[in-house]
């Protein structure tokens, strides 16, 4: 009799073949899912049964998976199904997760209900360390700073002159929650980094959470601003910062008229990545791309957006074809903050 041994879900399984041809598969017994005392409830919000321990109640029996399979009257027949049956089975068993799942780690819940705060503990000096930290993150010259909560993916794998800038004000609307002795923060950031001689750009609009030790007066960060989803805490409203329209249409119409004057093609993600690819670039603003335009506040954000229709040609030359000319209409969103006490455009997306 010959044998030979396989990987199953439960151990090493055994195919035992006679000189007849006839076919044996084993495999190895295991608890039933909830019976057995080796069974690990997989739920932790169990409060009767830890995750990982077992359930007492349960008694070891046969899994049903030890079995034979039946002779064959055709001989080795038998045993070609037998392997085939086995082969499915192990693909099976791969394709259902033969390795430990993935594991997630989630940021801590901000606190719906708030203890009573400390003598003396002010809203302006609770968030004065949390805001000087996420400035500090500005100053970072990686897309992806480590306990810093911004990040851009990179379009490349060269990477230099990165420069962060940080929008509005990181702390307005910002919601305090004062528990377990210190304090939670929960607000709303808005980022942009250019890199890459300012020929890559990208924004970031993040929620973030903090907390604040308060040390007898002299409130620091414990655990620093670390991105969370801006729908995973309490409502964010920031402060309208009344850019008028006149002013915001003088900055949309600048920045486009800096669009038109770059030679590159595709314009930068900062100039809607307009353009296909090419050399010696001359670009041209058609018309007026404020005239009709509206203007929009988002208090989750503290961004003003400007919204509109434009047209630029792109004239470029391509190798082998020559000469290019083509007509690009759009409609626009542009995106506006009140930084300190100038309003500055962030950027111009296709809308």
């Amino acid at each position: 009799m010959s044998t030979q041994e396989f990987p199953s879900q439960f151990g090493m399984g055994v195919i035992q073949t006679n000189a007849a041809g006839d076919c044996h598969i084993h495999f190895p017994t295991a608890p039933r899912q909830g019976t057995g005392p080796g069974d690990a409830r997989a739920d932790a919000g169990d409060p009767d049964v830890p995750l990982g321990s077992t359930d007492e109640t349960g008694t070891a029996g046969d899994s049903g998976l030890d079995s034979t399979a039946g002779t064959s009257d055709s001989g080795g027949v038998g045993c070609i199904f037998a392997v085939i049956a086995v082969v499915i089975g192990l693909i099976w068993w791969v394709s259902s997760g033969s390795s430990a799942p993935a594991t997630s780690s989630t940021a801590p819940s901000f606190p719906a209900k708030s203890d009573p705060w400390p003598a003396g503990a002010t809203t302006a000096g609770i968030l004065s360390p949390v805001t000087s930290w996420l400035a500090n993150c500005a100053e970072e010259v990686r897309l992806s700073p480590v306990n810093c909560p911004q990040t851009a993916p990179a379009s490349t794998d060269q990477v230099s002159g990165v420069q962060w800038t940080l929008h509005g004000n990181a702390g307005d609307g910002a919601v305090i929650s004062y528990k377990q002795g210190k304090f939670w923060v929960f607000g709303h950031a808005v980022m942009t980094v250019t890199y890459n001689s300012g020929t890559q750009w990208d924004m970031d609009a993040f929620g973030y959470l903090a907390t604040v030790s308060w040390n007898d007066g002299h409130p620091s960060v414990e655990s620093p601003p670390q991105a969370v989803s801006t729908d995973s805490g309490p409502r964010v409203v920031k402060h309208d910062p009344r850019i008028s329209m006149a002013e915001a249409s003088a900055l949309v119409t600048a920045g486009f008229k800096q669009c038109a004057a770059l030679e590159a093609t595709p314009l930068p993600a900062q100039c809607m990545s307009l353009g296909q690819s090419g050399d010696n670039a001359t670009w041209t603003l058609v018309g007026n791309p404020v005239l009709n335009a509206t203007e929009s506040f988002d208090p989750s954000t503290g961004l003003v957006h400007v919204k509109g229709n434009f047209v630029l040609t792109d004239s470029y030359h391509v190798f082998l074809l020559g000469h290019q000319t083509d007509n690009l209409p759009g409609t626009y969103d542009a995106a506006l903050s009140m930084d300190g006490t100038r309003a500055t455009l962030v950027g111009i997306t296709q809308d």
